[in-house]
């Protein structure tokens, strides 16, 4: 469905610095004062297009670390990738998740240790390792008869042959991104926090405002 038009309506010059936001149910955010990847618009089905499209390096072919990509939100969560921190060259989509049904689910397991999630809230791939990620993971829900959506900036460099998870944590207003490595072997496993992020606009990623609001269609 092409929400367009209704989108336009929320946004538009009403995202300029100062501006409150608004919706036509009347909550709003004070876009100066909160300074966060916070937003509130219709959105169309999110869930309509294929949840990954990441196309994993081959075992053998670089140096790989196994990341695991998690949202505990029940709306659909995307990642999209970019090559600099501010969101600024070259997005790339790579994966949806979602706690629950998730149309055109494609569930992606590596085996990892300390699996209990739900089946369409995480997907395990290949990541090349020793270089940089610089993503954004976009989420929203449904709150009586408002759509709160909200983006976390992260980078990370993985390290060969490491085990680590990339966890959404929603929250219509301070959402957050948790890097964790997975540490053990055989039957004993734990996690390590080794990076947090949250939806706080900085100096480094506040090119991503551009891509938090850019009107999409799916």
């Amino acid at each position: 469905m092409d929400i367009g038009p209704i989108a336009r309506q929320f946004l538009g010059n009403e995202l300029s610095h100062g501006a409150v936001m608004r919706n036509i149910w009347g909550k709003f955010f004070d876009s100066a004062t909160a300074n966060t990847f916070v937003l509130l618009f219709m959105m169309s089905c999110l869930a309509a297009c294929n949840t990954l499209s990441y196309e994993e390096p081959k075992p053998g072919s670089m140096p790989l670390a196994r990341v695991r990509f998690i949202t505990t939100s029940d709306g659909v969560t995307v990642l999209r990738v970019y090559d600099d921190p501010g969101c600024n060259y070259n997005e790339t989509e790579w994966l949806r998740v979602k706690v629950g049904f998730l149309g055109r689910s494609q569930p992606k397991s590596l085996g990892m240790p300390l699996w209990d999630y739900d089946v369409n809230a995480a997907k395990e791939v290949y990541v090349a390792a020793n270089k940089q990620i610089n993503a954004m993971f976009f989420g929203g829900e449904i709150e009586g008869r408002s759509i709160y959506t909200c983006g976390v900036p992260f980078f990370y460099s993985f390290s060969e042959g490491h085990d680590y998870e990339v966890k959404y944590v929603w929250s219509e207003t301070r959402c957050r991104v948790e890097i964790s490595e997975l540490v053990g072997s055989g039957q004993t496993w734990s996690r390590v926090n080794v990076a947090d992020f949250d939806n706080r606009v900085t100096d480094k990623n506040r090119g991503c405002v551009t891509q938090f609001q850019k009107q999409r269609l799916t």
